[in-house]
């Protein structure tokens, strides 16, 4: 329960994330700046996180070619990739599209660590997959594309998105946890260097030097510590993917309170359905662990 509750606000965060990023493009900025300044405030925090934890003590080099590699796939990737899919195509059409990566994961998983994609899984995607669309209002057909150029590059980033899991699985069972965490974020805002070089970002007002530093803490530190710090906790990759798939109802819940935005009685729906697929693998592995425990599935 206790990985549940970390990946539950990882998605809380990522799910606020996109408000403070409304605030900074109404601020000056663009999408593709402030997904640079969301990689190089959050290496920053990270890399003062690692000196304060002492977790750089732990680095040896020859696990940077694997964090290098990590961090260009699960940030620098998944960043641009989303960003660029929005030149073409709805941002509810992106959004949707990119939380494909729970189903990426689990068939991944399968393949890499042989995790059984069992029916309660399966399900799960397909009720947190639906709920997604339904919230981000994919039946309108006024908020729906049609360009190819645009859905391959949202597929991309649904791809990089599960590499998250994939490689955060890997690093927190190889190297230390706290690691597992620092390096992507440091080496995934150093492969940010050849899309948005820092210097040429520009920084005309206060307002938005404070969205990008809260860009940084709360897109690209707290959620992607708490998500893997959940994952070390015992919580399956597949499961965690699902459980992360939170961020979009957050994102929505958060327009509403925030800026007042209207949400029709089917996304309501949607928010339902994706918290019932949350909900459901949550619940069978506290069966699994009662049967473990005392025989009784109650």
């Amino acid at each position: 329960m206790k990985g549940v509750i970390l990946i539950v606000g990882a998605a809380f965060f990522w799910g606020i994330m996109p408000i403070i990023a409304k605030f900074a493009l109404a601020n000056g900025s663009d999408g593709l700046t402030s997904a640079a300044m969301r990689a190089y405030v959050g290496a920053v925090v990270y890399i003062v996180y690692g000196f304060g934890t002492g977790a750089f003590k732990k680095l040896k080099l020859k696990q940077l070619p694997f964090f290098l590699l990590n961090g260009f796939c699960s940030i620098t990737m998944m960043y641009v990739g989303y960003l660029k899919s929005l030149e073409y195509i709805p941002a509810a059409m992106a959004s949707a599209i990119v939380y494909t990566a729970p189903a990426f994961v689990i068939i991944f998983s399968r393949i890499i660590y042989k995790e059984p994609i069992t029916k309660v899984k399966a399900l799960a995607v397909l009720l947190t997959f639906g709920g997604c669309l339904l919230v981000v209002k994919m039946y309108d057909p006024a908020s729906v594309g049609t360009n190819i150029v645009g859905i391959l590059y949202a597929l991309a980033a649904g791809i990089a998105y599960s590499t998250l899991t994939l490689f955060g699985r890997k690093g927190v069972s190889l190297y230390d946890a706290e690691l597992g965490s620092i390096m992507p974020a440091i080496c995934g805002a150093v492969m940010m260097v050849f899309f948005k070089p820092p210097w040429t970002v520009e920084i005309p007002n206060v307002k938005l030097l404070i969205a990008f530093i809260a860009i940084g803490v709360v897109g690209g530190f707290l959620p992607f510590l708490l998500y893997l710090k959940g994952m070390n906790c015992g919580v399956e990759g597949g499961n965690a993917s699902v459980i992360a798939t939170l961020e979009p109802v957050v994102t929505a819940v958060m327009s509403v309170i925030i800026y007042g935005e209207k949400m029709e009685w089917l996304q309501y729906i949607g928010m339902v359905v994706v918290l019932a697929g949350v909900i459901l693998p949550v619940l069978a592995v506290i069966k699994e662990k009662n049967l473990e425990k005392t025989g009784n599935p109650v």
